[in-house]
């Protein structure tokens, strides 16, 4: 996910999450508060197995990465042409670069998760409740009630 998709993500997310809080039914507003909940306690969740686990996680890519550089490739040249580039330390900073992008996207997936399920959500609180006031009508689309010479101006100029 690239940085633009993330910063839309996030600011996606806490426009939502304003919404939701706007909301005025009982039953909606517990329903998008439950969810919130729900996904904060899961992020925490991953962020506390991220830092108990890291270690473990680490050891288990780094030898994944070692399996996989060991593996037998196709490509043919004298057996003793060069040299061994294997070096353990890149092979661990690989390793824990590989745990951290994989603790981030699931990071990620949980406010993907959030923020499709509050927009169904707030979505479906703006169909079924109605506006505080529906008969004001908007200054913009109030009908025009100057006459004559002042009506040519626009209104603004006006302010």
């Amino acid at each position: 996910m690239s940085v633009r998709d993330e910063l839309k993500l996030t600011f996606d997310l806490a426009a939502l999450r304003n919404e939701a809080r706007s909301i005025k039914a009982p039953d909606q507003w517990h329903r998008a508060g439950i969810l919130i909940d729900r996904c904060a306690a899961a992020r925490t969740r991953e962020r506390d197995l991220y830092t108990e686990r890291f270690d473990a996680r680490v050891e288990a890519r780094r030898r994944q990465l070692v399996k996989e550089a060991g593996t037998l490739n196709r490509i043919l040249k004298p057996r003793l042409a060069g040299n061994d580039r294997f070096d353990p330390d890149v092979t661990q900073r690989q390793a824990q670069h590989d745990v951290l992008s994989a603790h981030e996207a699931r990071l990620m997936w949980i406010a993907l998760i959030e923020r499709r399920a509050l927009d169904v959500l707030c979505a479906r609180a703006r169909q079924e409740n109605p506006k505080e006031n529906p008969v004001r009508v908007e200054r913009s689309e109030m009908p025009e009630r100057r006459s004559g010479h002042d009506r040519r101006r626009s209104r603004q100029r006006d302010r």
